[in-house]
């Protein structure tokens, strides 16, 4: 073994220590992230027909309204402090996460390779 090396007797395997999902907790968190997708899409088109016809095309102002608010805050907070290490999916519940914030694109994990 070279020296300097990560791996060792006490740590054979570093990128499971770092905090990178095993393959099994990618796979099924990405299920779950699309069954989850699958039942919030079909619950929203059982409550289509309460909202009126004309009504509908404002339901385009949802995704705007969350964008402008994330970019004031981005804005808001440029230069106050260093900003946080980023965090790495660790699990089920975070590739889950992952899955359904990318819209169960089945690229967004690519990142997560093991």
């Amino acid at each position: 073994m070279r020296s300097g090396s990560c791996v060792s007797a006490d740590n054979p395997w570093p990128a499971r220590a770092a905090g990178r999902p095993q393959p099994w907790q990618i796979w099924a968190g990405q299920y779950a992230g699309v069954a989850t997708l699958v039942t919030a899409s079909a619950l929203a088109a059982l409550g289509l027909p309460l909202i009126p016809d004309r009504w509908l095309g404002l339901l385009s102002l949802v995704p705007f309204g969350l964008g402008a608010w994330g970019l004031v805050g981005t804005i808001r907070s440029r230069g106050d402090e260093e900003p946080a290490a980023p965090t790495v999916a660790s699990g089920v519940v975070s590739v889950m996460g992952l899955t359904v914030a990318n819209g169960a694109d089945t690229g967004s994990c690519r990142s997560c390779s093991c």
